[in-house]
Parts: C-alpha cells; sequence; structure tokens
C-alpha cells in the first residue's frame, strides 16, 4: 500500500469497512480491500508530475472537482 508523498499531506483517506450492510436500500460491494485518500494539486502540472512519477505502480483513479464544487 503506497501512502501519498510527505510533500502532499491527504485531505482525506478512506479505508474498507466490514461489518455487514445494515441498510439494504444502499447496495454494498463486500469482499473489497480499499485503501483511498484525496489529495489536492497546487494546479494541473503538479498533479501531472506526480502521476508521471506513479507509472507503473498501483493504480491511480484521477478524480475532478465538478464546475459548482468548493474545491476549484
Amino acid at each position: 500500500m503506497t501512502y501519498p508523498q510527505p510533500d502532499l499531506p491527504p485531505l482525506a483517506c478512506f479505508t474498507t469497512e466490514y461489518p455487514p450492510n445494515t441498510f439494504p436500500a444502499l447496495p454494498v460491494r463486500e469482499g473489497e480491500h480499499v485503501f483511498a485518500w484525496f489529495a489536492r494539486f497546487h494546479d494541473q502540472a503538479a498533479a501531472d508530475a506526480y502521476l508521471a512519477d506513479r507509472r507503473g505502480s498501483e493504480p491511480v483513479l484521477v478524480l475532478a472537482p465538478t464546475a459548482r464544487s468548493l474545491l476549484r
């Protein structure tokens, strides 16, 4: 498991929760083991440089804020 670089502090970290789903209206995938972290880059160039360093390692899913997001 790879954690963010020290100079790129995470905004949030999430891990898999294993208790049974007690709310059937919200389907949950079982049997998955996940660690997800979210970070914000200063600009697109910094994000591109970080991703270039990560090529060949664990998969990276890149999310972008929507037009109305406060993260823009």
